[in-house]
């Protein structure tokens, strides 16, 4: 059994993983954060996030065993928050330092129909990136284990995404801050109890590149559209991004006889 595995000095020779199913490893990886959790031993902590790393592009082909997958990652990240506790004053960061990037974000999405240089958008891009992953344990933790960080990527395009089952998994939101709007999503592929969740901590910046973005590429040459919406509006379905996002186009962009036609029964 796996509780027959030594303490390794050097966990990828020791474990073997890649001589091991998919349901093995994934089971390993909990049993490795169970002991982590129980001990305080980091070196625990590294062989489950070194077998998370090696299971994590393989876990879309597996089905029930990707389940047992899902929670050892969901079990991973809570013990790198319990670690992160004590240190969450610092991970909130700096507010001027965030008031800032915030305001430079703003300014960049209210000239969105301008191409930005590639450097630009890339300094840029790694700012936020720096910033996702210091503010962020959860996220920070998913980078550690795909070998990507702030200090080891070149480019923009090593900027890792998290995937759509995250948000079903965990918060991910920066320490220190609260959301101002949760959405959800609709549950019909994993059951209302297994919802995706997207915590927006500032509801002005979500707009303000949703309403640049959409002026430059929808409304090119024209201020205002008539809309014609068969979607319900944001306040009859206030889990919905979707209502939100319709909803506010419509509110900032829509010309005389906006209408919506649906409402959420």
């Amino acid at each position: 059994g796996f509780t027959d595995f030594p303490r390794p000095r050097d966990p990828l020779g020791a474990l073997r993983y890649a001589d091991r199913p998919f349901e093995e490893n994934a089971l390993a990886a909990r049993l490795h954060i169970a002991l982590a959790r129980r001990t305080g031993d980091a070196s625990y902590r590294a062989v489950a996030e070194r077998i998370l790393a090696f299971l994590s592009p393989m876990a879309g082909r597996y089905g029930v065993e990707g389940a047992t997958f899902a929670t050892a990652v969901e079990e991973f990240f809570e013990l790198r928050r319990r670690r992160s506790r004590s240190s969450s004053s610092s991970a909130a960061g700096d507010p001027v330092a965030d008031d800032a990037l915030r305001a430079e974000l703003i300014e960049r999405f209210q000239d969105a129909g301008t191409p930005l240089a590639d450097d630009a958008f890339d300094a840029l891009a790694r700012r936020v990136f720096a910033r996702n992953y210091e503010a962020v344990p959860a996220y920070a933790a998913y980078c550690r284990a795909r070998g990507r960080t702030p200090d080891t990527i070149d480019r923009w395009t090593g900027i890792p995404a998290v995937p759509t089952a995250a948000f079903r998994e965990m918060t991910l939101l920066a320490g220190g801050m609260r959301a101002e709007r949760v959405f959800r999503t609709s549950g019909t592929t994993h059951g209302p109890e297994r919802r995706g969740e997207h915590h927006v901590a500032d509801l002005d910046l979500y707009r303000a590149s949703l309403r640049s973005t959409f002026s430059a590429f929808v409304l090119p040459d024209r201020a205002r559209l008539r809309f014609l919406s068969l979607m319900p509006p944001a306040d009859s379905l206030p889990d919905s991004s979707l209502a939100f996002m319709i909803t506010d186009v419509m509110d900032a962009f829509g010309a005389e006889g906006t209408a919506a036609f649906a409402d959420a029964d």
